[in-house]
């Protein structure tokens, strides 16, 4: 069989065996195999479609490469811009983590989870407010607090119970 190729591509002066040669081989290889005769009809069906594919248009392919490439620029600057918001947003994430883990040192609380998570492995669920040491820096407290008022000199204005007496 592979003689019949080399001698029709031979006559062709080509080197490669032209279609009527493909046709006759896969003709011979269908006869040969009973059970395999469905792939030279699928192989010519397939030969036949793509002759009958109209080409793509020059203009309409240029086009669309184009548009393809200013979505991708679209995409591309929404993907900056989603970044940009992604590293404020952690900035400030980083930023309120720190000032929760002060005001936890100040109140004597775990500065990971404030004693509400039984999985932390700073105090296993364990540091609500007042379970540690304050902390031992001074100035920390202000920054959060305001200074006590010490007691008003002078009389406190009087206390007045209220009047029940209307609701009956």
């Amino acid at each position: 069989m592979l003689d019949m190729i080399a001698a029709q591509s031979d006559a062709n002066g080509a080197g490669m065996p032209g279609p009527q040669a493909m046709d006759g081989v896969l003709a011979d290889f269908a006869r040969n195999n009973p059970s395999l005769a469905w792939l030279p009809q699928m192989l010519a069906m397939q030969r036949q479609f793509a002759s009958n594919a109209p080409a793509p248009e020059p203009d309409a392919a240029e086009a669309e490469i184009e548009a393809l490439q200013e979505q991708l620029a679209r995409a591309q600057g929404r993907a900056d811009k989603l970044q940009r918001v992604a590293r404020q947003l952690m900035a400030e994430l980083d930023a309120a983590q720190e000032r929760l883990a002060d005001i936890a040192a100040v109140v004597g609380a775990c500065g990971l989870c404030w004693g509400e998570d039984a999985q932390c492995r700073s105090c296993r669920g364990r540091g609500k407010p007042g379970l540690f040491a304050p902390a031992p820096d001074p100035a920390l407290p202000s920054r959060f607090f305001a200074e006590p008022v010490g007691p008003a000199t002078g009389s406190s204005p009087p206390v007045t119970r209220p009047d029940h007496s209307e609701r009956r």
